[in-house]
Protein backbone atom coordinates (compact mmCIF):
# COMPACT_ATOMS: atom_id res chain seq x y z
CA UNK A 1 0.00 0.00 0.00
CA UNK A 2 1.52 3.38 -0.95
CA UNK A 3 2.37 5.64 2.00
CA UNK A 4 0.10 8.38 0.71
CA UNK A 5 -2.99 6.20 0.98
CA UNK A 6 -2.70 5.59 4.74
CA UNK A 7 -3.79 7.65 7.76
CA UNK A 8 -2.81 6.50 11.25
CA UNK A 9 -5.15 7.66 14.07
CA UNK A 10 -4.14 7.34 17.72
CA UNK A 11 -5.62 7.89 21.15
CA UNK A 12 -4.14 7.58 24.62
CA UNK A 13 -5.75 5.20 27.10
CA UNK A 14 -7.08 7.04 30.17
CA UNK A 15 -7.77 4.07 32.44
CA UNK A 16 -4.63 4.38 34.56
CA UNK A 17 -4.19 8.18 34.60
CA UNK A 18 -1.02 8.07 32.49
CA UNK A 19 -2.48 9.51 29.29
CA UNK A 20 -0.48 12.76 29.43
CA UNK A 21 2.76 10.78 29.70
CA UNK A 22 1.75 8.54 26.81
CA UNK A 23 0.90 11.56 24.66
CA UNK A 24 4.29 13.15 25.46
CA UNK A 25 6.14 9.90 24.69
CA UNK A 26 4.35 9.58 21.36
CA UNK A 27 5.18 13.18 20.39
CA UNK A 28 8.81 12.71 21.51
CA UNK A 29 9.04 9.50 19.44
CA UNK A 30 7.62 11.24 16.37
CA UNK A 31 9.99 14.21 16.72
CA UNK A 32 13.00 11.88 17.10
CA UNK A 33 12.32 10.02 13.86
CA UNK A 34 12.94 10.96 10.27
CA UNK A 35 9.51 10.35 8.78
CA UNK A 36 9.86 12.32 5.56
CA UNK A 37 6.49 13.40 4.21
CA UNK A 38 4.57 12.39 7.37
CA UNK A 39 2.93 14.96 9.65
CA UNK A 40 1.68 14.50 13.21
CA UNK A 41 -1.56 16.25 14.22
CA UNK A 42 -2.38 16.19 17.94
CA UNK A 43 -5.57 17.10 19.76
CA UNK A 44 -6.41 17.69 23.43
CA UNK A 45 -9.97 16.86 24.45
CA UNK A 46 -11.39 18.56 27.53
CA UNK A 47 -13.61 16.00 29.25
CA UNK A 48 -16.78 17.09 31.11
CA UNK A 49 -15.23 16.24 34.49
CA UNK A 50 -12.17 18.38 33.72
CA UNK A 51 -9.71 15.67 32.68
CA UNK A 52 -7.82 15.90 29.42
CA UNK A 53 -7.83 13.16 26.80
CA UNK A 54 -5.34 13.01 23.94
CA UNK A 55 -5.81 11.97 20.33
CA UNK A 56 -4.03 12.47 17.08
CA UNK A 57 -3.26 11.21 13.64
CA UNK A 58 -0.35 10.93 11.27
CA UNK A 59 -0.91 11.80 7.61
CA UNK A 60 1.33 11.67 4.58
CA UNK A 61 1.78 14.63 2.22
CA UNK A 62 0.99 12.36 -0.76
CA UNK A 63 -2.49 11.49 0.53
CA UNK A 64 -5.01 13.02 -1.88
CA UNK A 65 -6.95 14.54 1.04
CA UNK A 66 -4.04 15.45 3.33
CA UNK A 67 -5.20 19.09 3.61
CA UNK A 68 -8.75 18.13 4.65
CA UNK A 69 -8.07 15.15 6.92
CA UNK A 70 -6.92 17.06 10.08
CA UNK A 71 -10.03 19.28 10.03
CA UNK A 72 -12.31 16.31 9.32
CA UNK A 73 -10.73 14.41 12.23
CA UNK A 74 -11.22 17.41 14.50
CA UNK A 75 -14.88 17.64 13.43
CA UNK A 76 -15.23 13.94 14.20
CA UNK A 77 -13.82 14.54 17.69
CA UNK A 78 -16.00 17.62 18.19
CA UNK A 79 -19.12 15.52 17.74
CA UNK A 80 -18.55 14.77 21.41
CA UNK A 81 -19.21 18.44 22.26
CA UNK A 82 -22.79 17.47 23.02
CA UNK A 83 -21.42 15.55 26.00
CA UNK A 84 -19.38 18.55 27.16
CA UNK A 85 -16.01 17.69 25.61
CA UNK A 86 -13.91 20.42 24.01
CA UNK A 87 -11.14 19.85 21.47
CA UNK A 88 -7.91 21.84 21.18
CA UNK A 89 -5.47 21.21 18.35
CA UNK A 90 -1.85 21.55 19.51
Amino acid sequence: MPAGSVVYPRSCDMQDGREAGRAKLFIDWYESTDLEGWELHTYDLQMPEGDLAYAGLITHADHPNCAEIPDAFQQFLEQDLATGKLVFRR
